[in-house]
């Protein structure tokens, strides 16, 4: 005990002396973290690999190298491919399980255009195009020009007047807001073209595209908006819409970085269909062919499942496995295999016709048959057993 406490001070300076060390070996970790750091901030920020609902227009578009946003562009491509004629574009809601999973593929940076064609419905596509526009931090049209949009449109002179204020206000834009506004506008003013089949007009595509477009900060988090409001940006839209090409003059290439899909018919194969076609025209002697009207318009839903072609002919229908919500066998639910009853085979009548001759539902009756003869007289009624009391009439109770 006296020679530990005798070496007291040797201990407590052994105790300091590693407190040094450790003070040393933080001090040198945290210079080599303050150089990595940085690295690793401006690495991930530089990576493509990163979400693009709710991430800046501007930011997507510097890491990525493009000018028009990826999701912009994937789902005009596949909407000209798809949905050109699809009745109630951007107004009819797509499958919210098939929505929510095209959003996480465009998140994970996976979805391509052949895989979005093999959704094969249109109004999902459409629905992500919607979704992405209206989860930008800002709106394509600006939080800053809201107001001169909005006065643009109160403009009551004259409508040159009007349509004069609203191209001053586009011009306005932000290169990046701009092209992209410019792409999308020649996209719907294309659909419109369209309106006797998919009755979408200038009008009913502003009623359903403005709100994503254009929205004030007041208006972020409310679930209504004001009616006057929303009159103002659907107005705004249908202007933009409808006087496309003198807003944005110019041809536009809608394929900036993607291939078009040539052998794409409503995003299924046009080879078995043509071979199809062919074999049902034949059939029919000339003319066109029931398929060759279905190609015209296609009305898809969210259930529609994927056509299995084999040997250019249509077989059936199946769901897609990695796009339906459920997986179930392609032929249904199994059903239980039922017993056969070993029955005995039928025996033939014993007259003389055949077993293939019908029954007959009435034989007339034959003359020379002769009739078996009638008893003269009936039996006698057995005798009474003896004992048995005798039977008296029988009087109900009179009532009172």
């Amino acid at each position: 005990m006296f020679q530990l406490l005798s070496r007291e001070a040797d201990l407590a300076n052994v105790v300091v002396q590693y407190v040094k060390l450790q003070r040393v070996y933080h001090e040198s970790a945290l210079k080599l973290l303050e150089k990595v750091i940085p690295d690793l901030e401006t690495s991930i920020d530089e990576s493509s690999s990163k979400p693009v609902y709710g991430y800046p227009l501007e930011d997507h578009l510097r890491i990525t190298g493009r000018k028009i946003a990826f999701p912009i562009e994937l789902c005009v491509c596949a909407l000209l491919e798809l949905g050109m004629e699809e009745e109630g574009l951007f107004r009819v809601a797509g499958g919210s399980s098939k929505l929510r999973r095209i959003k996480m593929s465009f998140d994970a940076c996976c979805l391509t255009l052949p895989t979005a064609l093999e959704y094969r419905d249109p109004h999902v596509i459409a629905g992500a195009l919607k979704s992405y526009l209206r989860d930008l931090p800002e709106p394509l049209m600006t939080h800053g020009l809201y107001d001169e949009w909005m006065a643009a449109a109160r403009v009551q002179t004259s409508n040159d007047a009007r349509l004069q204020a609203l191209w001053q206000v586009v011009h306005k834009l932000p290169q990046a807001n701009y092209d992209n506004l410019r792409y999308l506008v020649k996209f719907l003013a294309a659909l419109s073209r369209n309106q006797e089949v998919n009755k979408m007009t200038p009008q009913n595509i502003a009623i359903v595209i403005a709100p994503n477009l254009i929205w004030s900060r007041e208006d972020e988090g409310n679930m209504g908006m004001n009616m006057n409001s929303a009159n103002m940006y659907s107005f705004i839209v249908d202007n933009l819409v409808t006087f496309s090409d003198w807003f944005f003059p110019g041809e536009l290439d809608f394929y900036q970085t993607l291939c078009r899909e040539s052998g794409m018919v409503n995003g299924l194969m046009a080879a078995s269909f043509s071979s199809l076609s062919g074999q049902l025209s034949s059939e029919a002697g000339g003319g066109s062919s029931p398929v060759d009207k279905g190609l015209r318009h296609a009305r898809s839903s969210s259930g529609e499942g994927a056509l299995i072609a084999t040997g250019g002919d249509m077989k059936r229908t199946q769901s897609n496995s990695s796009l339906s919500d459920h997986s179930s066998p392609p032929q249904g639910s199994p059903k239980p295999a039922t017993r056969r009853k070993n029955k005995p085979a039928p025996v033939p009548p014993a007259n003389s016709a055949t077993a293939r001759d019908p029954p007959s539902l009435f034989t007339p009756p034959d003359k020379n048959v002769e009739k078996p003869e009638r008893p003269a007289d009936k039996p006698d009624k057995p005798p009474r057993p003896a004992g048995a009391p005798p039977i008296t009439s029988f009087h109900p109770p009179a009532t009172k």
